[in-house]
């Protein structure tokens, strides 16, 4: 089963995707590379892979693959991106945090 944060719903969705694999003893490799890709693998017990980008003529080393051809766990907390606005934005001026507060409250249906 391949799992990822960016087309699965986020580090959340992903590692729900890995248990429901994990459930059915079915292994969840993560598709992408990058941080939070190594984070998620670092974290899956059963995944077996990490996916590297492969670029280049000659190819170009992969700076997150030594090698012997094994990743290590990133070295800075959470995504080791910095989340940071430009300087010239500001809270009210940015429109995607007050999205979700403008929206109607969500109402799910009830299972009987």
């Amino acid at each position: 089963m391949r799992t990822s944060a960016t087309f699965k719903g986020g580090v959340t969705g992903a590692t729900r995707i890995a248990h429901l694999a994990e459930s059915f003893r079915v292994r969840a490799e993560v598709h992408g590379g990058g941080s939070v890709h190594r984070h998620l693998c670092m974290a899956i017990p059963n995944t077996t892979y990490y996916e590297a980008l492969v670029i280049g003529n000659p190819i170009l080393p992969n700076p997150e693959v030594g090698p012997d051809g094994m990743v290590a766990a990133p070295s800075r907390p959470a995504s080791g991106t910095p989340l940071t606005r430009p300087p010239e934005t500001t809270a009210r001026e940015d429109d995607s945090i007050h999205r979700h507060d403008e929206r109607e409250p969500t109402t799910w249906p009830s299972v009987t």
